[in-house]
């Protein structure tokens, strides 16, 4: 039996266009209870090591300057771009040139 703990969260995004604000809802899975965050700044950077093979993320809070490294295999750059950004923002040496379809 283990002992790791893992939180589970839905996290919610949406812009509206009307007053042009962008909205954010955590809620965790074990207690549907929402998350409150605290108000702050963060630097995400996300980046391939030599080969292009390991594609990390660096997170930094700009207040306190704490940092951590999250290791998100091969396809956290697709993921970001397909699932986050309204508009595909990243580059990708591997994905195909779709501008003409």
């Amino acid at each position: 039996m283990s002992d790791e703990v893992s939180l589970s969260f839905l996290v919610w995004h949406w812009h509206d266009l009307q007053t042009d604000i962008a909205h954010l809802r955590i809620i965790r899975t074990d207690t549907a209870a929402e998350v409150r965050l605290s108000d702050g700044a963060f630097l995400l950077r996300i980046a391939k090591d030599e080969q292009g093979q390991v594609e990390r993320c660096f997170i930094r809070h700009i207040v306190s300057g704490s940092e951590a490294y999250v290791h998100g295999g091969a396809h956290l750059r697709a993921f970001i771009n397909d699932c986050i950004l309204q508009q595909r923002e990243l580059p990708s040496d591997n994905a195909p040139d779709t501008s003409a379809t």
